[in-house]
This record gives C-alpha cells, sequence and structure tokens, in this order.
C-alpha cells in the first residue's frame, strides 16, 4: 500500500523500502546492502513482538506493537523531512488498511541525524500501534 500511494515527486521520490520481519536483524547491515546513490532506502523493522496487557477483568486486554521506520538519504536533510511527510499522510489515513487489527498509532520518538563524513541524511520514527478494550475471544478464536 506504501507503494501504491507514494507521490514520486522530485523533492521526493520513491525510496527502496525493505520489511525486516525479524526484530534480531541489525538495520546496519540491511542498509549496507541498499546503494544510496540509486535510491533512497526506508526500513521498516518490529521493535520486539506483540506486548498483551490484560485489564482488571480478564475478558479485555490492550495490544501494542511497536515499529521503527528509518529513512536515509544522500541528498538533503529536506528530503527527508519531505519523505516523513509523505509516510505520516499514507499511513494516518489509511490506518485501518494498513493495520486491521489496531485503533490508533501513536508516535513515540522522531530523531534526525546527520553523517558529515559521508553526507547521509536520516530519520528514525518511532510509532506504536495500540488496540483497547480487546475481547478476550479474538485472541483465543471464539
Amino acid at each position: 500500500m506504501l507503494l501504491d500511494k507514494w507521490q514520486a515527486i522530485s523533492e521526493c521520490p520513491l525510496p527502496k523500502i525493505v520489511v525486516v520481519n525479524s526484530v534480531d536483524n541489525d538495520n546496519e547491515d540491511t542498509f549496507s546492502r541498499i546503494d544510496l546513490q540509486t535510491s533512497d532506502a526506508l526500513v521498516i523493522k518490529p521493535e520486539g513482538g506483540e506486548q498483551i496487557k490484560y485489564r482488571g477483568n480478564v475478558k479485555y486486554y490492550d495490544r501494542t506493537y511497536s515499529l521503527n521506520i528509518e529513512y536515509r538519504t544522500l541528498h538533503s536533510r529536506q528530503r527527508v523531512r519531505n519523505a516523513w511527510r509523505m509516510m505520516r499522510r499514507i499511513v494516518f489515513s489509511n490506518i485501518w488498511q494498513l493495520f486491521p487489527d489496531y485503533q490508533l498509532i501513536r508516535l513515540i520518538n522522531y530523531q534526525e541525524s546527520t553523517n558529515t563524513d559521508l553526507k547521509i541524511w536520516r530519520a528514525v520514527v518511532k510509532i506504536n500501534l495500540e488496540s483497547a478494550g480487546v475481547s478476550i475471544e479474538t485472541l483465543l478464536g471464539g
């Protein structure tokens, strides 16, 4: 869906998107295989498994799933900000299609950094997907 909704313009072209399914995979290892000379890179990685917190009543629980989204480019800090704006527009307006089992996207952290020796601009975004008051019957499949 991210590829379909991305509006590629000169200030924000379509990046190479990599979804890492393993929590143990190192982001640096993933980025070392992506050539930033040909395109920008966007890596989406889970921070851990889904967290389930039971409420006082055992019939309901709260679910939380954390994701790290990292974007790198060789062009400029403005391109990083344009890409974040594009991702935010796509993700927050299509929450029900992208994450059908969650009710809320909570932005936890946004951090920009620059490697001046290599001239790489980077943004790391941590988001939590949350659902509150989910019936235990949905977890058990009953």
